[in-house]
């Protein structure tokens, strides 16, 4: 009768210890699942975030490229020409210094990088890559004058001196045709969300 008793409840120990388990097993796999979710909603609104970014880049590069391509142009055409001088309106080599890579940076501190795709993860990558060389290349060149600029004014301050604008004209030519390289891969990342 003892070993009857015994073994119901070893019965009963076990059935509420399985219980319990499956309890927990069963309460993780949803924590799990709504964590998931969570993250996976959040890359969703980080990816928006990251289209929107671009989107107002590629409203701000135009306008920049633009210009700077008009600007190049100009002062090919002065270099080349007939020495015609440029008016200062028209030296403005403007580098797109302002486009934002915000949405990226907070993409990539939050950790919510890992929900998503890899191809899309890479593709985002490769854009603001070649964002980053293209304001590198932009600050190199606003440091060149500047620094030019001073050593002039050092060596020369009672002269009127003129900065001359094709002495960077090589600088001028790569940033165009990284701007233009940028511009082709924003709008490729915006035909591909439509």
């Amino acid at each position: 009768m003892k070993s009857l008793l015994n073994v119901k409840s070893f019965r009963s120990a076990a059935t509420e210890i399985l219980s319990i388990v499956i309890g927990v097993l069963l309460a993780l796999a949803v924590n799990e699942w709504n964590e998931n979710r969570v993250q996976t909603d959040r890359a969703n609104e980080a990816i928006k975030n990251i289209n929107q970014e671009i989107e107002s880049n590629i409203a701000l590069l135009k306008i920049v490229h633009a210009n700077n391509t008009k600007v190049l142009k100009l002062i090919d055409d002065s270099v080349i020409g007939e020495g015609e001088e440029l008016t200062e309106k028209q030296q403005n080599f403007i580098p797109g210094l302002q486009i934002q890579d915000t949405a990226w940076k907070t993409l990539l501190s939050t950790g919510v990088s890992e929900y998503i795709s890899f191809s899309e993860l890479y593709k985002i990558s490769a854009i603001y890559s070649v964002q980053d060389i293209y304001k590198k290349l932009g600050f190199q060149l606003v440091e060149t004058m500047m620094s030019n600029q001073a050593l002039i004014q050092t060596l020369a301050p009672e002269k009127e001196t003129e900065t001359r604008s094709d002495l960077y004209l090589d600088n001028m030519k790569l940033i165009v045709e990284v701007e233009k390289g940028l511009l082709n891969l924003y709008q490729q990342n915006a035909k591909s969300k439509d």
